[in-house]
């Protein structure tokens, strides 16, 4: 699901995305929580939420929660009656090679395991200088981990983005993943490395001319 923030201006292209395990009459599903394992039979949201003084440095977290904020309630309203600017996409289970009671268990493992502190919150998920996320990272980390391809997960994201008329309502790179710019700075690393070894080895075949 994804919703435009409430946050002025920023609302106008942004918005929050959030991952759903909605079961269906006949699937039997549970979740450990507390070491207490109890029957799944309602919704279950998960998403990335901004915690801390705003713009804080690394005292503004990014932390994943099952049934955040208004989460639940938003996702019933726009299922039952539908919500201007809320896009609902459906995971295509079969498509990763599971059944829909296996992806969802897979699903609601994840939520468990991702509850908590997942670091430095940025609240345009770039991960451009650093690694600081949001919750674009957290919803892609969560499909990913529930076995959702890459593929899929990138045709959501768009889709969701076509669907709720925003900008950036749909996804971002792994929670792991390096930033841009540890990408552009192990490039220039290599590049160098490789340029290095050429012109050692060619010094080295000079040498052994004379």
């Amino acid at each position: 699901m994804s919703g435009a923030l409430t946050l002025p201006l920023v609302g106008l292209f942004g918005g929050h995305t959030t991952q759903i395990v909605d079961p269906s009459k006949n699937e039997i599903l549970y979740m450990d929580a507390n070491n207490t394992c109890k029957q799944i039979t309602e919704p279950i949201t998960f998403a990335g939420y901004a915690e801390g003084p705003a713009f804080g440095g690394d005292k503004w977290r990014l932390v994943g929660q099952i049934n955040g904020y208004d989460a639940l309630s938003i996702y019933k309203q726009a299922k039952e009656s539908g919500l201007p600017s809320v896009a609902l996409v459906k995971v295509d289970a079969e498509r990763e090679g599971m059944t829909e009671q296996q992806l969802d268990q897979r699903g609601i493992n994840n939520m468990v395991a991702m509850q908590g502190d997942l670091g430095p919150y940025n609240p345009m998920g770039m991960r451009w200088w650093d690694t600081n996320s949001n919750c674009h990272n957290t919803f892609t980390t969560a499909l990913s981990n529930s076995g959702v391809s890459q593929q899929q997960i990138s045709e959501i994201g768009k889709q969701l983005s076509s669907e709720s008329h925003r900008i950036l309502p749909g996804v971002g790179n792994k929670l792991d993943s390096p930033s841009t710019s540890q990408i552009i700075q192990q490039k220039i690393s290599n590049t160098w490395n490789s340029i290095s070894q050429t012109a050692s080895n060619i010094i080295n075949k000079v040498s052994l001319i004379k």
